[in-house]
């Protein structure tokens, strides 16, 4: 009775409210008919669920919770008996001598009507049958695309300065005891990037060790200790029950299993503490430098004079330094995700900004085209809108009635550029790169999910 109620729960809570009353007592003889068949029809699992609505993963889950009851969902009764007596049939399947060739409308139109069902089960199963199985060659291919779709993104936030500023932050409340390195860095990942010389030597020495052990446990038998610490077996009655028994014996294991597991991490988070204070100080140091030449390089592009081109070669230099030292960081995934919706939160306002500037150009029928032609790349420049004005009657027009709005527009997204700490071009060329490399990594994984789906 209590396995029930579990199962009962565990299906009522796949949802944000119950899929199935599993309470009915209608519900309550379908699954112990179920039960004793080993099989279920999609027919009789559609009746008692909800129709219009049900997504996807509410019936995958529900179809989980069904198969761990021990119950099959299949197509219909003739299915299920099929593959129980394939093997037996198997000579009667080959020869049918009631079988005289003609039509059979009543097969045909069951499938017919099968093949136009949109009930949500067989839709679900349709779509995941339509899915090819992967190949372990096929499964290491479209994890290659995962990881290129990530190293072309973390490559683009690399190029961004907002990525610098917030691991100077970072630095700072970590050297502060405000935040943990484990909320910054992902720490397996950092320490399985190779063993060092020193390491290599120890684990072949300690290899050496325990195989000598081994052997000396080998040949010595048993010894008092081990007599000792042999566990006594409970007397008969000492449980209620073997699920007491066993309850009682794995907590404490997995308890110190977990001690074992925080203590690892909290090793890791020491190895790794102070290698990681030094790198962000490197990334602090290169990033002042780095910033003095952005800033001025940013009010040459702003005035539309020429950034000097020893300065940009130092520029460029440093840019390439500071992403090297970041891409030897392996972050950890929350930091990443923040990273990328701050970079995607300018590029929105951005967007509008530029929207908005283009609606009062074509209050005057300026054309898009030609407003884009000439606006695009000029976002700073102030003296665009009296070089524009000189374009055609129209843009003339725009220009004197829309001065105000045009002045207030450029303030705005001359401020995101002093945020974004690059010019806007360049910043444009960011964003498509982290989308890029995000969009690739998604398809991917939507492609081993459906892949993995389609084993369940």
């Amino acid at each position: 009775m209590a396995k029930n109620e579990a199962v009962d729960t565990e299906v009522q809570d796949s949802g944000d409210a119950p899929l199935i009353d599993l309470n009915d007592a209608s519900i309550k003889k379908m699954i112990a008919r179920a039960k004793k068949r080993g099989f279920i029809t999609i027919d009789e699992l559609n009746e008692a669920l909800p129709q219009d609505q049900m997504s996807s993963e509410q019936i995958e889950d529900i179809m989980s919770a069904i198969n761990d009851m021990g119950i099959n969902v299949v197509e219909n009764e003739e299915a299920s008996d099929d593959d129980e007596d394939k093997e037996e049939d198997s000579a009667e399947d080959e020869v049918d001598p009631l079988d005289d060739g003609g039509p059979r409308p009543a097969a045909a139109t069951k499938k017919e009507a099968v093949d136009r069902t949109d009930d949500p089960v067989r839709m679900y199963l349709r779509e995941m049958g339509a899915v090819e199985l992967l190949s372990r060659e096929g499964e290491i291919a479209i994890a290659k695309r995962i990881e290129a779709g990530r190293d072309i993104m973390i490559w683009g936030l690399c190029e961004s300065p907002m990525t610098f500023n917030a691991i100077i932050q970072w630095s700072n409340a970590l050297n502060e005891g405000r935040m943990q390195l484990r909320e910054i860095m992902d720490l397996e990942a950092m320490l399985s990037k190779g063993p060092t010389a020193e390491q290599i030597a120890e684990s072949e020495e300690g290899e050496e060790g325990g195989a000598e052990g081994e052997i000396s446990e080998k040949t010595a038998g048993p010894t008092i200790k081990e007599e000792e610490d042999e566990p006594e077996e409970p007397e008969a009655g000492a449980y209620e029950d073997d699920e007491d028994m066993v309850e009682r014996r794995t907590k404490p294991q997995a308890e110190e299993e977990d001690d074992e597991n925080a203590l690892s991490l909290a090793q890791m988070e020491e190895q790794l503490k102070p290698q990681a204070l030094e790198k962000f100080a490197t990334i602090t140091s290169l990033f002042k430098k780095f910033s003095k030449l952005q800033a001025a390089r940013l009010d040459a592009l702003g005035t539309g004079t020429e950034f000097p081109a020893a300065e940009e070669k130092k520029y460029q230099k440093l840019r390439e330094q500071l992403t090297a030292e970041v891409e030897s960081v392996q972050f950890h995934q929350a930091k990443i995700e923040y990273l990328v919706e701050q970079l995607y939160s300018y590029n929105r306002r951005l967007m509008a900004l530029g929207g908005q500037m283009l609606r009062l150009a074509e209050r005057h029928r300026v054309p898009r085209r030609a407003f884009l032609d000439s606006y695009t790349g000029n976002e700073l420049d102030d003296s665009w809108l009296d070089r524009a004005a000189g374009i055609d009657k129209k843009f003339a027009a725009f220009a004197a009635a829309e001065r105000e709005s045009a002045e207030r527009i450029r303030t705005d997204i001359s401020e995101i550029a002093q945020s974004v700490g690059t010019s806007l071009p360049e910043y444009r060329r960011i964003v498509n790169m982290v989308q890029k490399g995000e969009r690739e990594a998604r398809i991917a994984k939507k492609e081993m999910v459906e892949a993995n789906l389609r084993l369940v």
